[in-house]
């Protein structure tokens, strides 16, 4: 059963935010086109994510409310990836750009 807590503002806004989660979890993406099975749900997700109740915070005390895991005590690992991409043509790659820092590249 799940806790009737909801950090999203308003609680008809928990059905939307679920149905987004478990397709991302199920396609592997965020990409918005890619996670509606319909062109209302793919519509839904933009209202859903565009909604001004919903911020970053508020998905995250979300999730962890939904899974009704306590991290009190325990060890976690974060870790962050600090890649950068960027799709600007250069004179040495005329069809795609840098990965990564551009200092990494000899500043191009």
């Amino acid at each position: 059963m799940r806790k009737k807590t909801h950090f999203l503002g308003d609680a008809r806004l928990l059905d939307s935010f679920r149905s987004l989660v478990e397709s991302m979890a199920t396609q592997m993406s965020v990409i918005i086109r890619r996670l509606g099975k319909t062109r209302s749900e793919e519509k839904a997700f933009g209202l859903f994510l565009n909604h001004k109740s919903v911020t970053p915070e508020s998905l995250v005390q979300q999730y962890w409310s939904d899974r009704q895991v306590s991290w009190s005590g325990k060890h976690l690992l974060i870790y962050e990836d600090g890649s950068v991409l960027s799709f600007k043509k250069t004179k040495r790659r005329p069809d795609l750009g840098y990965i990564g820092e551009q200092t990494h590249l000899g500043g191009f």
